[in-house]
């Protein structure tokens, strides 16, 4: 995990939209799916953010993607400033 905890009680909803991949943790070659969900980050207070993340359509493990992940920071970012 990238330094965050999944906000219990919140679900994951699929926000469209695939790609195909070959799966880190599962190794297949599949479409992976994108997700919208709230994550609680720790930085300088407690704040939460929606991230957009891939997930793979075979195992539904959470594959990193550095563009969404920058996204997702910069969510963070600017959360500490309010």
């Amino acid at each position: 995990m990238r330094g965050h905890e999944y906000k219990s009680g919140q679900e994951d909803v699929e926000i469209g939209g695939e790609m195909d991949i070959t799966c880190p943790y599962c190794e297949e070659h599949t479409k992976a799916k994108m997700v919208s969900k709230y994550e609680s980050y720790s930085a300088h207070g407690q704040v939460v953010v929606e991230a957009e993340v891939v997930v793979c359509s075979k195992c539904d493990n959470e594959i990193f993607d550095e563009e969404l992940d920058g996204v997702t920071i910069d969510k963070v970012y600017q959360g500490t400033k309010q």
